[in-house]
């Protein structure tokens, strides 16, 4: 037979508690405070925005009570416009959302309503999941002027934005582009995979180990990988990209070493492999690094041109 005072441990403070007698057996929380601390962290947002609309409505009708209605004058209503009194409009704090589902509905402000917010919801929702569009494209679709459109559809509208790999393929697709070109897939094979055991006799391991590995903000004046061979260099000539990744085609340089390369090699195709053939017998031959640039593609050139032009337009309209 159970005995009482038991200890029972609140859900949400993890401090413990006393019940007296059966029926507080199924309490889980100490007091309310923690009751309402815990549920609220799992609600939506679309319960939250279920009981504004319940809260407003309640507000309302306390505010104009039958007796007050009474006592005043019977007010001159045009029959073509809806009263003041409506309790499905839509709060004025929210003006953000009132301005802009009054641009999209072409309605005036003091007459948007719940459902006019929603209508303006789903549209939002249809042209980032159905037609694929961003938020900024959205925005000049519209003729909204806004700095950051995609933080007033998350924060404001309640609405989830696509993942960052989903927006980069939907840009992609858009420039009628695929993300799984064979270029892409060419470089990627010929990413670095050697083993830290192997990093120790790549020339410039000191220096990545005085500085460390770059990062634009926390190590500015960090280490990089770079391709002895480069990727562009690889693909332009077709060379096997097992070559390419071999730990013995990598150095350790600066950053700006490596902006200032760009895409040029640092020694031949043929000497690679013969860097390689020594790697496998554990020599490690000095390198003599050199530049060789890789020439531009007429579809590069061309893309630099237009850029060009591109700019001096802009710097015209300026002036």
């Amino acid at each position: 037979m159970s005995t009482y005072p038991q200890t029972k441990i609140c859900l949400n403070c993890n401090n413990g508690f006393s019940v007296h007698n059966r029926d507080q057996l199924t309490k889980k929380f100490c007091n309310q405070s923690c009751a309402a601390s815990y549920n609220n962290k799992k609600r939506t947002k679309e319960s939250r925005l279920k009981q504004q609309r319940s809260l407003t409505q309640t507000m309302l009708s306390r505010k104009i009570s039958t007796s007050t209605l009474a006592k005043s004058k019977p007010l001159k209503t045009n029959p073509t416009t809806k009263s003041s009194s409506n309790t499905n409009l839509y709060p004025k704090t929210k003006w953000a959302i009132i301005k802009y589902t009054s641009l999209y509905l072409g309605k005036p402000k003091d007459l948007i309503e719940y459902d006019d917010v929603e209508l303006f919801q789903d549209y939002i929702n249809h042209e980032i999941y159905t037609n694929d569009l961003s938020p900024t494209q959205i925005a000049t679709k519209l003729g909204i002027i806004h700095s950051n459109f995609g933080m007033f559809i998350t924060k404001c509208l309640g609405i989830k934005l696509k993942d960052l790999s989903s927006a980069i393929q939907n840009t992609v697709n858009q420039a009628g582009k695929t993300i799984t070109d064979p270029k892409r897939i060419y470089y990627k094979e010929c990413e670095f995979r050697f083993t830290r055991a192997e990093m120790k006799k790549i020339p410039g391991f000191e220096l990545f180990v005085k500085h460390g590995c770059y990062h634009s903000t926390k190590n500015p004046n960090g280490i990089v990988r770079d391709h002895i061979v480069s990727r562009a260099n690889g693909w332009q000539n077709g060379y096997n990209p097992e070559h390419i990744r071999h730990p013995a085609n990598c150095r350790f340089i600066t950053n700006f070493e490596n902006i200032k390369k760009n895409s040029s090699s640092s020694m031949t195709y043929q000497e690679l492999l013969e860097r390689i053939g020594a790697w496998e017998k554990d020599i490690v031959p000095t390198l003599q690094a050199k530049s060789i640039p890789v020439p531009k593609t007429p579809e590069h050139i061309e893309k630099i041109r237009s850029s060009i032009l591109k700019m001096y337009a802009r710097k015209k309209q300026k002036v």
